[in-house]
């Protein structure tokens, strides 16, 4: 195969990458299919499975007309190798689990194998082609406009669309004590972690873009903290706050450094982790009665419970222990409700009944990695992760796009820390993490957000 060839090979691979992302971005987060809420994760995840597969498809079939024209293989970058080394990894780990789950059977439960092995395919195209970040920027804040105008609509007692059933709406005490849902992606857990996401993004755009119309996300921006605030997920309200505390003075930092300031100000990059300690401190000193920031101060106190975190704890512990028998491979994916024998017990007086729930996942996202694909399993997406963070840090004072970049996903990893990503969200994330290693590959793109497409700057 001739260059010219393979450059309309690769283009046709790029553009067919842009379109799933821009339709994963603009069109994923507000499909509900009929019926509102009911079976709304199933819906989800056959809208996740049918567009993966026909794009990653699409990139297979070029891909092999395009090897048997050149008969060389491309070269595999790091990030490939790693994401390879996963997929293989996940492989045997499902095979030599107990109960192998290579596809989902269980409703309202989408994480078998091949969820991850299309997890691998999002993150390996992505990384490889990457997309126009301006379009993809643009696709993503209308779609989260709407996602955040019908949760507002909800908060205010409505039953947008219709999605919850008649007569009931998100305030009913049996939404409330049974499932609390809001707005198009369901469970407000899953919710705020798309805030988390979605949020950081657009303030960091407004902070380093220089185009005037970027003042247009103040509207995603202030709907999307207003819906954050009133559902009051505690996991999504300390990622963002950690987010908004910990990296605006290293951004500061930087700036003033290339303006020539004295090299003391260089300190001013620590002023976060000062104010975190200082919060800290008074989180240990003041005695606060009830709620989460009670348990942050009795934990600093040396008292750790299982109910803590909404039994988050008990629930890591007992994972910990099946962990420990299973720490090479894990115990392969969606299995974790064959080896925790917890039973969450609760007389509710609303709907005047006892309510029983079993624990089918470790609530938080590495360490349900851990379970599922052991130590071997984790190691490449670990090399991966740090590699990411090596080219955000090393590009973060000349390249404003991966500044802003950085701040979703910093603030998505907090949060996952007391969350299990589902296939709701997770797609979004790890098109973002594709997004951030195609940037810090330098691969020959359509992509910066700008006029700056050598060095990655913001016009």
């Amino acid at each position: 195969m001739n260059p010219i060839a393979q450059a309309k090979a690769d283009r046709r691979s790029g553009v067919a990458t842009e379109s799933y992302v821009l339709l994963m971005l603009a069109l994923f987060p507000v499909f509900t299919g009929r019926n509102g809420y009911v079976y709304l994760q199933l819906k989800k995840y056959l809208f996740f499975f049918a567009a993966t597969g026909l794009w990653w498809l699409f990139l297979s079939i070029n891909g092999i007309l395009r090897l048997l024209h050149s008969r060389r293989i491309p070269p595999l970058t790091m990030p490939a190798l790693c994401i390879a080394a996963f997929a293989v990894l996940a492989a045997a780990s499902t095979v030599c689990s107990d109960y192998a789950v290579f596809f989902s059977t269980v409703v309202g439960k989408y994480d078998s194998l091949l969820t991850y092995l299309l997890y691998a395919c999002i993150l390996f195209g992505v990384s490889r082609y990457g997309a126009d970040l301006q379009r993809c920027l643009w696709a993503f804040a209308a779609s989260y406009t709407v996602c955040c105008a019908i949760a507002l609509l909800q908060l205010c007692g409505w039953n947008a669309l219709g999605f919850y059933p008649e007569g009931y709406t998100y305030h009913s005490a049996y939404v409330q004590e049974t499932s609390p849902f809001l707005g198009p992606l369901g469970n407000i857990d899953v919710f705020s972690a798309l805030h988390c996401m979605a949020l950081p993004l657009f303030a960091g755009t407004v902070a380093f873009w220089e185009k005037k119309r970027r003042f247009l996300l103040l509207l995603p921006i202030g709907m999307g903290l207003t819906c954050q605030i009133a559902a009051g997920v505690a996991s999504g309200l300390l990622a963002l706050g950690l987010t908004a505390l910990i990296l605006p003075p290293v951004f500061l930092s930087e700036r003033l450094a290339q303006n020539g300031a004295h090299p003391a100000w260089r300190w001013l990059r620590f002023g976060g982790v000062l104010l975190l300690a200082l919060a800290l401190g008074a989180l240990y000193a003041l005695p606060f009665r009830n709620g989460t920031l009670s348990e942050f101060h009795r934990v600093l106190h040396g008292e750790l419970l299982d109910e803590f975190g909404s039994n988050r704890i008990r629930i890591w512990r007992e994972s910990t222990f099946v962990l420990r028998r299973h720490l090479l491979l894990g115990i392969g994916p969606d299995t974790l409700r064959y080896y925790l024998d917890i039973l969450f017990e609760r007389y509710s007086e609303v709907l005047g009944e006892t309510l029983r729930a079993t624990v089918d996942n470790a609530h938080n996202a590495y360490l349900q990695l851990l379970l599922n694909f052991g130590l071997l399993g984790v190691i490449p997406l670990s090399v991966l992760m740090t590699e990411t963070w090596y080219e955000i840090v090393t590009q973060l004072r000349d390249a404003r796009t991966m500044r802003v970049l950085c701040l979703p996903m910093f603030c998505y990893l907090i949060q996952a820390f007391f969350n299990n990503a589902t296939c709701i969200v997770a797609p979004l994330f790890l098109i973002l993490w594709g997004l951030v290693l195609h940037e810090g590959g330098g691969a020959p793109a359509l992509m910066k957000l700008g006029r700056g497409k050598e060095n990655g700057t913001v016009s």
